[in-house]
């Protein structure tokens, strides 16, 4: 472990910080990254709407790290991701992970907030205009 973070752990204890940053060093352990490359259509669906940023992640690590601030298994989705199977955007507002939403083609499979909660009102506007803005249509 960091040196940093064990001083973190016996100082502070076992607090949702130092969980997040074990669970994130756990993943690096055990996991290769996995760097994405997108096509110009999955680019296009980075977008800022009323202060909610769309953006695409850059690696698996990222994806972990997404996982880890919404509480879900993003992480998971990798390899899914590197063979073009799904996309995922993550959506920020104010520097922090929000939304995280799985696309095949051009259906939204799921969008989901923190520990795998369905958006609410404010998200589901901006869901809407950025669904409306790219053509993408929900599978429910």
């Amino acid at each position: 472990l960091p040196e940093g973070l064990v001083k973190d752990i016996f100082e502070d204890g076992f607090t949702k910080f130092n969980h997040d940053a074990l669970s994130n060093f756990s993943y690096q352990l055990e996991n290769k990254n996995i760097v994405f490359k997108y096509s110009m259509e999955q680019k296009s669906l980075e977008d800022d709407i009323d202060g909610y940023s769309f953006c695409l992640p850059k690696d698996s690590y990222q994806l972990c790290e997404i996982g880890t601030a919404l509480h879900n298994c993003v992480a998971s989705y990798g390899e899914g991701v590197q063979k073009k199977e799904c996309t995922i955007v993550y959506v920020q507002k104010d520097g922090q992970y929000k939304i995280c939403i799985e696309i095949r083609g051009k259906e939204i499979v799921q969008e989901r907030i923190d520990r795998n909660a369905s958006p609410g009102e404010e998200e589901k506007l901006v869901l809407k205009k950025w669904h409306e803005r790219h053509a993408l249509r929900s599978v429910k």
